[in-house]
């Protein structure tokens, strides 16, 4: 068992800290952030997108050089982004169906329940504050399942 299974809520927080460090890192969080809210985009929208959520030339003077080398970099990492010439769906899409189950489910729930006024004044907030934010929920979200796996090992 290695220190990060146990220590989730470590690496969110080395994490959340590089990020505000590193374009690139946040460059690619935010490639998944957006393709999770939209689903297919061509490369040319997935790069306006990303740079309304963090700004204008994050990607530089090849920007899709610059994407293909994230894309290639987060399904490396394990990231499922999958691309489509389908009629009506061209583009890059978050292969959803390959998370698991539970998550899944988690995630179409949260979908359901979305408050949009509060998604409308969150277009507002700054693309790091919003980064920054994700990673504390994480971190909620691991502190909460580890209290559960200590209350089942206990026998609680």
């Amino acid at each position: 068992m290695s220190i990060w299974q146990d220590n989730c809520a470590l690496l969110a927080q080395i994490l959340r800290h590089e990020a505000r460090q590193n374009p690139a890192l946040q460059r690619r969080l935010a490639i998944v952030e957006v393709l999770w809210e939209r689903g297919f985009m061509p490369w040319q929208a997935l790069v306006e997108s990303v740079e309304a959520k963090l700004e204008p030339g994050i990607f530089g003077a090849s920007p899709r050089k610059r994407l293909w080398n994230d894309l290639h970099w987060l399904r490396d990492a394990g990231v499922a982004i999958g691309y489509s010439r389908g009629r009506g769906t061209t583009g890059y899409f978050l292969r959803v169906a390959s998370l698991s189950e539970p998550i899944r489910t988690a995630f179409e729930q949260i979908g359901r329940e979305l408050d949009f006024e509060h998604l409308e004044r969150l277009k507002k907030v700054p693309g790091w504050r919003k980064i920054e934010a994700m990673f504390g929920m994480i971190e909620f979200a691991y502190d909460v399942s580890a209290a559960g796996r200590r209350s089942l090992e206990r026998g609680e």
